[in-house]
């Protein structure tokens, strides 16, 4: 173990360095990029398995830089093609579906879900009953939907995606993750999912839920590295937010800074009374004022700051509002992304423990650290994504930016 907590080098990190100074792996996506080519072998579309190559098909190299989730995309792609002009039967039924209901549209349901690979076979039961709600439940689930077995305008509009779209959201998968160098760690934050998925070279290390921003402040897609972690952050709080979301709330209540523990400070980063601030004429061009909120359990960055360098304020952290990740769909945040297992990304970006970790909360002071291997991030944008146990995730779409087959 290289790091021991009362041996860390604190240092200054300036969290905007020009994007010329990023490290070789930020530099190394002008690369030509590895494009799979699409094969057949007929099987459903609920879990990745061995791909069979047609006969006569030419042998193709594998990219310089593979993963196993790269060949299990492409997997699913060689089972999808074949079927890319086969067509559902229509799904639209009326009203809200739920198990134990009956009604005429759950036919084609129950052939929709047997054409995905959800149900053993189909059958022209007219009722919801045990087996059609476990198929359900289970799409739900690999749809990044809330496996209840409800079928509301969510899970419909999932069932009625054609095949030509799947395809289209298998391809664009492909091909981005086709393009990205991994380096000795590398992690992977895809906003379809809300996951993060993180590797030391081409292997999986961990995953855990993310929550990333809402759709009308979206978290920027790009390529960066974090090189340091900020134990006990205190939050400065954005331009945006604090004119879009906190001085209206602090017109609203001038108890608002004392109960969320915000402190106002001038450009010379003095303190000062909130009283002798005109908040009703603030002006969003000549502001003087900044908030700011000191560490703590209640702080909005948790815990833990990543810093992540890039010029759009962008930053990984720890949250206090756990119960969000309990959501399946997290396009949540004013666009950066908190993290469901801080400490466990901490521990092993510091090749430390756990336990370590928590000594260095526990102090209560702010101190940065660097890490002795930067690690390059990836914030993307892959509709789909195959987990580790083979199983299919098609995900979410908060920013209407999945591929559409041309109709």
């Amino acid at each position: 173990m290289r790091f021991i907590f009362f041996l860390f080098f604190i240092i200054s990190l300036n969290a905007k360095m020009p994007p010329e100074k990023a490290n070789a792996a930020t530099q190394a996506l002008n690369t030509s990029p590895f494009i799979p080519k699409a094969t057949m072998d007929g099987k459903a579309v609920g879990a990745a398995g061995p791909a069979v190559q047609p006969p006569g098909a030419a042998v193709q190299s594998a990219p310089k830089n593979s993963l196993k989730v790269l060949e299990q995309l492409q997997n699913v792609l060689n089972r999808l093609k074949p079927k890319e002009d086969e067509k559902f039967p229509g799904f639209a039924p009326t009203r809200l579906l739920h198990p134990s209901d009956r009604d005429d549209s759950i036919p084609n349901l129950r052939q929709i879900l047997f054409m995905l690979g959800y149900l053993e076979k189909a059958t022209d039961s007219p009722f919801f009953d045990m087996e059609v709600e476990g198929a359900v439940k289970t799409f739900q689930a690999s749809h990044c939907l809330n496996a209840d077995g409800i079928i509301g305008e969510d899970t419909k509009q999932r069932l009625n995606w054609s095949y030509a779209k799947r395809i289209k959201m298998l391809t664009s998968s492909i091909e981005k993750l086709s393009q990205l160098v991994f380096t000795d760690r590398t992690a992977i934050v895809n906003i379809p999912t809300y996951t993060l998925y993180a590797f030391e070279g081409n292997n999986f290390k961990m995953r855990m839920k993310i929550i990333v921003g809402r759709p009308d402040r979206p978290t920027p897609q790009m390529t960066s590295y974090i090189n340091g972690v900020e134990f006990n952050p205190a939050w400065v709080v954005p331009h945006t937010i604090l004119f879009k979301d906190k001085i209206p709330k602090i017109i609203e209540d001038p108890d608002y800074l004392e109960k969320n523990k915000l402190h106002v400070f001038d450009h010379d980063d003095e303190e000062v009374d909130p009283t002798e601030v005109n908040w009703e004429k603030a002006n969003e061009n000549d502001f003087k004022y900044t908030l700011k909120q000191r560490p703590g359990k209640t702080n909005a960055l948790g815990r833990i700051r990543f810093i992540l360098l890039n010029k759009e304020d962008i930053y990984l952290h720890d949250t206090p509002l756990r119960s969000l990740f309990k959501n399946c769909s997290r396009a949540l945040s004013s666009g950066c992304i908190r993290l469901e297992k801080p400490r466990n990304l901490a521990a092993w970006l510091l090749d430390s423990d756990i336990k370590e970790i928590k000594g260095a909360i526990a102090t209560k002071e702010t101190e940065t650290v660097s890490l002795e291997k930067n690690m390059t991030v990836y914030i993307t944008y892959l509709p789909v994504w195959v987990e580790e146990d083979g199983k299919v995730l098609w995900g979410d779409d908060p920013y209407k930016l999945d591929p559409q087959p041309q109709t």
